[in-house]
């Protein structure tokens, strides 16, 4: 694999950070932005050979999906250089553009993901960005979700189906803009970080069983308080976030025996943190620096609580 692309893996953070996606596998370059057939994305995620997948030099459009992709192991989406977004078909059931389910050691990085509706602010369960299920090691980054039905990133555990537990996976310097909800977990050692939330209506993110991480992010004018939750059991560690209050200006959702540790919240202008159960191990706590930090800011240092803010906003696809 060229050293040029491998350069990717170190930007790994969080949770996901030792996902190697299709480092070992051969080069893929997506030529056209057809739903399916030769040369495909779809051809190439659903393959299940390991492999690195990138976009032909100068190719741009939009890649209208009719149904969901189903993601094998060992891929990196790389698609960096590219002009590419996704979508979805409109006419029929609504359905995710990306399926990773049951498996492991996928990379998602520098994708456009937007589906286009004019009434995202409505709730209209159905379809996601991307849809995990039971899989593990999935590494998300430097990607941009807007205008979906139910939101940029679900995770979620079927018991009755194969791959366990959802655990390790990372989502890492996007941008979530125009949504009615924005990630929804259900996962164990999960990490969100250094994300854009703007104008996203609720959730980003809610964790429900598991623990989680979410560090750095920056989250603006949002609309119900239930912007950052943990429910049924679920430990959040919430460190170094920004936010920006809009229609809403409370933060914290607990729900049936959520809990929520704080440290180091930061807000541009009147925010109100609710407080609730704490209880998160500290092991975790120590854990999560290790594999992402959040912005080492003083609470009075509003200088450099700016830049920490800029850099966010500087990132993306």
């Amino acid at each position: 694999m060229p050293a040029e692309l491998l350069d990717l893996l170190q930007e790994r953070e969080g949770w996901g950070r030792e996902t190697s996606g299709g480092q070992w596998g051969t080069l893929f370059v997506v030529t056209n932005v057809s739903n399916d057939g030769p040369r495909s994305l779809r051809a190439a995620l659903e393959s299940p050979e390991p492999l690195w997948i990138t976009f032909a030099s100068g190719l741009s459009g939009v890649i209208e999906l009719s149904s969901s992709i189903l993601v094998e192991t060992n891929k990196t989406l790389d698609g960096r250089g590219a002009d590419v977004q996704i979508r979805t078909a409109r006419g029929g059931e609504p359905f995710s553009a990306l399926a990773i389910s049951g498996v492991s050691q996928v990379i998602i990085s520098h994708m456009r993901f937007d589906d286009e509706l004019a009434d995202w602010n409505q709730d209209r369960p159905g379809s996601h960005a991307i849809r995990v299920k039971n899989a593990q090691l999935v590494w998300i980054h430097r990607s941009s979700f807007s205008r979906w039905r139910s939101g940029a990133v679900a995770v979620a555990h079927d018991p009755s189906a194969p791959g366990g537990m959802p655990t390790h996976i990372s989502l890492t310097w996007s941008k979530l803009d125009q949504l009615f909800q924005g990630v929804t977990w259900t996962g164990d050692f999960v990490s969100f970080g250094h994300n854009w939330c703007k104008r996203v209506r609720q959730h980003c993110l809610r964790i429900s069983g598991g623990k989680a991480h979410s560090h750095g992010n920056l989250i603006e004018q949002w609309g119900a308080p239930a912007i950052q939750s943990a429910r049924e059991g679920a430990q959040l560690y919430a460190q170094g976030n920004m936010f920006v209050p809009g229609s809403s200006n409370t933060v914290n959702q607990f729900l049936t025996n959520g809990k929520i540790k704080q440290r180091r919240m930061y807000a541009f202008g009147d925010v109100t943190f609710e407080r609730g159960a704490d209880a998160v191990p500290e092991s975790f706590l120590t854990e999560s620096h290790q594999v992402g930090d959040a912005p080492s800011c003083e609470m009075t240092d509003a200088p450099c609580w700016r830049a920490a803010r800029a850099e966010v906003e500087g990132a993306g696809p």
